[in-house]
């Protein structure tokens, strides 16, 4: 259980996929959603019956496999720096993030005065053994425009959801971000490359000067001859909402297929700007990207 890096050729796996998490359960998707964004899809929580054996179970998976392998097979010494490190991800999961940043963080948090500080190298570090690790995944920044990516910049997201919540004691259960960590894992699970993409576009604002305004689209997916723009919105009620989460869709200057997945939508559908709504459990269960 403990060898997440093979010794030779190796295969990612990935946790339970929401269809699969759902085909263990005769009750409806919903209330099963529900239980999927909170406990994840580690095979062995389908066997535990309540609350409080599974939130055990994730948490010890911490203590006795993930940070003790990193810190043996790396020989870290400050092993507190990597469970803080985790623990800041795992709080602002799908954030735009960088290493300094991160690492300014870290030294906050843990009150390090100058000289005993954590460097940005270690903080890369312990970020490159968290994601071998299967802890942590990122997307990177992508410019559409400038057709580059921002090295500096990534968002990170947790590979499961179940590890996450137990990490943070399942204090964090704000359902936006989780519902945009279980789309990452869904694409990953599926193979795609995922990226951020970032768009600039000149406007006018409201004192009469022009000014480079960065709309941001939450992924940007491709496997080979396919390829997808996705925003996560867990609601579209207003207008202004709608202009946000739709606006960055209108520049981007390609024909990507464009979609909006939302937490609650009745039914499928295309609207007048071909842009394809849909509800998070259809789009879990569903067949909608080819690749």
């Amino acid at each position: 259980m403990t060898e997440f890096r093979g010794r030779g050729d190796s295969s990612e796996v990935f946790p339970l996929s929401f269809k699969e998490y759902l085909s263990a359960f005769d009750k409806g998707k919903e209330d099963v959603f529900n239980d999927y964004l909170l406990y994840g899809g580690l095979p062995y929580t389908l066997t535990l019956a309540t609350h409080e054996e599974k939130a055990a179970y994730l948490s010890s998976l911490f203590t006795e496999i993930y940070f003790k392998d990193i810190e043996e097979r790396y020989s870290i010494e400050k092993e507190y720096v990597l469970e803080a490190l985790v623990d800041s991800i795992y709080s602002s999961v799908g954030s735009l993030s960088n290493i300094k940043r991160l690492a300014d963080s870290i030294n906050s948090s843990l009150s390090l005065k100058a000289g005993s500080q954590v460097s940005n190298n270690t903080i890369a570090s312990y970020l490159s053994y968290a994601e071998d690790a299967f802890l942590l995944s990122a997307a990177r920044r992508y410019d559409v425009r400038g057709k580059k990516y921002f090295e500096s910049q990534k968002k990170y997201y947790a590979t499961d959801l179940g590890l996450r919540n137990a990490r943070l004691n399942f204090r964090q259960i704000e359902q936006p971000h989780l519902m945009e960590n279980a789309i990452y894992i869904y694409l990953k699970q599926k193979g795609f490359l995922v990226d951020v993409e970032v768009i600039e576009k000149s406007r006018v604002n409201e004192n009469g000067k022009s000014e480079r305004v960065k709309y941001e689209i939450d992924f940007a997916v491709n496997k080979g001859m396919y390829q997808y723009y996705i925003q996560s919105a867990y609601s579209l009620e207003s207008d202004e909402k709608k202009r946000k989460e739709l606006y960055p869709f209108s520049i981007t200057g390609n024909l990507f297929k464009k979609i909006v997945v939302t937490r609650h939508e009745l039914m499928p559908h295309y609207d007048e700007n071909g842009i394809f709504h849909i509800g998070i459990e259809d789009f879990l269960l569903g067949d909608y990207l080819s690749g």
